[in-house]
């Protein structure tokens, strides 16, 4: 990746020629950029929560509708074919920094939902994080135009 290419929001993994072994594969989404025109560094936000510095260099962009999502099939629009495509990939971690609450935050960062630290069980996480991931994709078919015009919405 070019430093051009390192824009905040970009999904990214980091590549195999990284000189950190366990960082190699890792993927993260750009979430600070750091330097002038001949030298920049990226801030990444990792899907366990880590934030790492990076050299643009060591990372390459990763699209959502090509990696790490889970395959489905939907019919074309009018065109009664059915197309294999790839759902993206969002991974959640726990920010448990206060003691008394759990929350739960997508890759970048932005608040799910959140917990009380004693009463938070694994299923009601689980399903906080189901709820969302069915938001986002319902959300992007939107705005992609994945939706036909005889898909309805599901009401919340």
């Amino acid at each position: 990746m070019t430093a051009e290419q390192a824009c905040l929001g970009t999904r990214v993994r980091v590549m195999e020629h990284h000189r950190v072994e366990q960082r190699r594969g890792l993927m993260g989404t750009v979430v600070d950029r750091y330097g002038g025109e001949e030298y920049v560094a990226v801030d990444v936000r990792l899907a366990d929560g880590q934030l790492r510095l990076f050299w643009p260099r060591d990372l390459e962009e990763i699209s959502p509708l090509r990696h790490g999502g889970t395959p489905f099939l939907m019919a074309k629009v009018g065109a009664r074919e059915m197309e294999q495509l790839l759902l993206p990939k969002f991974d959640y971690y726990l920010d448990q920094s206060d003691p008394d609450i759990v929350i739960l935050r997508r890759q970048d960062g932005s608040f799910v939902a959140a917990f009380s630290a004693r009463g938070a069980t694994r299923e009601g996480i689980v399903e906080a994080a189901k709820e969302d991931y069915r938001r986002l994709l319902e959300d992007n078919a939107n705005l992609l135009g994945l939706r036909g015009d005889g898909d309805r919405k599901r009401s919340a």
